[in-house]
């Protein structure tokens, strides 16, 4: 069940927040989220409710085994088998066809492709099941008692099929004790809405023009036509997943709840560096908590068999940076392309680590403190950041190396295509609204216009601010009902 259906905006939700605000006890209200996140992922996806309950069991089951032989070397090889289990999983329904594909292509042999379906939201079910038993084995947590407060972790609806990718030592303490008020329920109407519009009215309206550009025939696409489709892919899929978020956050807030922001206005990054710290923010965080981090303390601990002394610095971090990204690309999908996509972030963000040690090193020899950019050397990092963010999410969006090196000689005009035509022209125009809101509010523009305002007449930015949010609610509603929204585009992970 998407948020921008009509079922869950006219009956799923309004039902859940009576049925929520009716309970008088905080436990009761938890069994009735863990009741309706079920029957949330139900709705959508009845055919793996059962595997879905399984693996919380288990789960719940490794938890108490870790806190019960914590700091014991068992705990070891529970952690190996709860891995195995969880990404098993992940694995099978995910990656088998995929391996199956790749050892007959390469091995030329003839074995069997098995039909799988892959469960809605299996990826971000995962995390949230290996985050709670980390949590757990890190002593970052105890583990629950109650397989209630598990199962609410796991399932709890705004966040099991997209995220953001709460952590469960962020998540356990509102568990029994989150805040209810009038001001956090308001907020929470109000993040829903502007979620809905992104989505709704931004992402949406847009993908039409962007799905006809970037499946017509490559020696089609002029240079133009070729950048106007990456742009305006580049601003459905930033409005289709923050306008995601901003709603789970919202409904959360509606109930009390505490959700991370996932999104910190990415497209004015100046590196590869700044922009995986401001997109999809949750998922760059687990990474590092379990991943990153773990990899290179172990590495910094380890001995090199040739030289007998302890790895680096710069050895351990550009091989716990390798190991995020091979795994980032393959958590986004089963293909070259994905891993690709990996491969390409690690690479600039390699260079761009070790280009800053390199400069810190020199300061330090020189004994010169570090100088703020000038406003040319901004621009320039942008631009380059910009660069290299069109051809990393033109990957993204083609999911195939072939298509999207194509694609890629398109934008540097390599496909003998030419600059501009008439059906560039024609797209231009006809989408000329939505890219420049796209672009608008893509930057923190909106929101300084929004702060002067409200310094200089609050009652009137009041007044205004909802006026404002009603006009997006009944226009977003309008599209909903028309049954013209698309669904989600990380739903696929």
């Amino acid at each position: 069940m998407a948020f921008t259906s009509v079922s869950f905006v006219f009956l799923f939700l309004p039902i859940t927040i009576i049925l929520y605000y009716l309970l008088p006890k905080i436990a009761y209200k938890n069994i009735l989220l863990v009741i309706l996140s079920l029957l949330f992922y139900a709705w959508g996806d009845k055919n793996f409710i059962y595997l879905f309950i399984i693996s919380i069991f288990v789960n719940y089951c490794f938890g108490l085994l870790f806190d019960k032989y914590k700091n014991k070397f068992i705990n070891k090889i529970f952690v190996f088998l709860m891995i195995v289990w969880n990404f098993g999983i992940l694995y099978y329904f995910k990656y088998l066809i995929f391996t199956v594909n790749s050892i007959n292509s390469i091995a030329d042999l003839t074995l069997t492709v098995p039909n799988i379906i892959t469960p809605l939201g299996i990826s971000f079910i995962t995390f949230r099941a290996v985050s709670y038993c980390l949590d757990v084995f890190f002593q970052a947590c105890s583990a629950s008692r109650n397989p209630i407060n598990v199962a609410l972790y796991i399932t709890f609806f705004p966040q099991v099929i997209m995220g953001p990718i709460t952590k469960y030592y962020e998540f356990e303490p509102q568990i029994n004790k989150r805040e209810f008020s009038l001001d956090n329920f308001t907020e929470g109407i109000e993040r829903f809405i502007i979620g809905l519009a992104k989505k709704i009215l931004i992402a949406d309206n847009i993908a039409p023009m962007v799905n006809t550009i970037f499946t017509m025939e490559a020696s089609e696409r002029t240079i133009v036509l070729a950048w106007i489709g990456a742009l305006g892919y580049l601003i459905q899929l930033y409005f289709d997943f923050s306008g995601y978020s901003d709603m789970a956050i919202g409904i959360g807030k509606m109930l009390g709840f505490k959700t991370p922001e996932n999104f910190n206005y990415p497209y004015m990054s100046r590196s590869a560096v700044e922009y995986w710290s401001r997109w999809h923010i949750t998922l760059g965080t687990w990474v590092k908590d379990y991943i990153y981090v773990p990899v290179y303390r172990a590495m910094s601990n380890k001995q090199n068999i040739f030289t007998h002394e302890k790895f680096s610095v710069t050895a351990s971090d550009t091989a716990a940076l390798f190991l995020v990204w091979l795994f980032i690309g393959f958590w986004h999908g089963a293909g070259y392309a994905f891993l690709l996509h990996g491969m390409y972030w690690f690479f600039f963000i390699f260079l761009e680590r070790r280009y800053d040690a390199y400069k810190k090193a020199k300061r330090k020899k020189l004994k010169i403190k570090r100088q703020a950019l000038t406003r040319n050397e901004k621009i320039l990092a942008h631009i380059y950041f910009i660069i290299i963010l069109f051809f990393s999410q033109t990957l993204f969006r083609i999911a195939d190396v072939t298509e999207w090196i194509d694609y890629s000689k398109n934008m540097i005009g390599l496909m003998g295509a030419g600059l501009l035509d008439d059906y560039a022209v024609i797209n231009l125009i006809d989408n000329l609204v939505l890219i420049i809101a796209g672009i608008f509010f893509s930057f923190p523009i909106g929101k300084y216009i929004a702060d002067k305002f409200k310094e200089k007449n609050q009652t009137a930015f009041i007044f205004s601010k909802y006026t404002v949010l009603l006009i997006l609610f009944c226009f977003s509603i309008l599209w909903v009902i028309s049954g013209t929204n698309n669904s989600f585009i990380y739903f696929q992970f």
